[in-house]
């Protein structure tokens, strides 16, 4: 609200709890960009239990995998469209692990998952889009694709945060780039794990 919005009798209260996110990934964004000041309203709360192959993969609610970035493979290659830069890989990866999520939880659970797919770059957002429609999921899991700032608002049991660079200057640390590159901005990060309710 602006200045002139604020009557002498209102007031503002900054609210101190997130209540989306298991204490695990809360905290990830609280010390992010909350100076680690948020409470967790799930503290000790119930956590949607994994297919029991995705408990050896995902042993703790937030898990890195590191994906292999060069230049002289292709399939390792970081591209880009109108700009917008993809990986090829990290993409069929992620619909990898998915598919094999589907199935075992299909043998054994036949619980009803969220599963969003973030990305910071709209070429890779778009590339994981095509291939969901592609795969051809069961009714059980809902997977959604999207950029950083096209899942702002929403949630997921489980979000794969996608963070392929926008190309290799940045990775060599060329300070120059550092203004025009999204994975220099700390609010992509925040919105991106906030997302998240049960894994990341």
């Amino acid at each position: 609200a602006s200045q002139k919005e604020i009557r002498f009798i209102d007031s503002i209260e900054n609210l101190d709890t997130q209540r989306r996110s298991v204490p695990e990934i809360g905290q990830l964004y609280s010390d992010l960009s909350y100076s680690s000041k948020l409470k967790h309203f799930r503290e000790g709360g119930a956590q949607k239990e994994l297919p029991s192959v995705f408990k050896t993969i995902m042993k703790t609610p937030v898990t890195f995998i590191d994906m292999p970035l060069v230049k002289t493979v292709d399939a390792y290659r970081v591209f880009k469209l109108h700009g917008s830069s993809y990986h090829f890989y990290s993409a069929i990866m992620v619909l990898e692990l998915i598919k094999q999520f589907d199935i075992e939880n299909g043998k054994e659970k036949q619980q009803e998952w969220s599963i969003g797919l973030i990305a910071p770059y709209k070429a890779q957002a778009i590339l994981m889009d095509k291939l969901v429609s592609s795969y051809g999921f069961s009714s059980r899991l809902k997977v959604v694709s999207d950029t950083v700032h096209g899942f702002q608002g929403g949630e997921c049991d489980i979000v794969f945060f996608v963070c392929n660079p926008n190309n290799y200057g940045m990775m060599n640390g060329n300070n120059k780039l550092k203004d025009r590159c999204l994975l220099y901005k700390q609010y992509i990060y925040n919105v991106a794990i906030s997302r998240a309710m049960d894994y990341l």
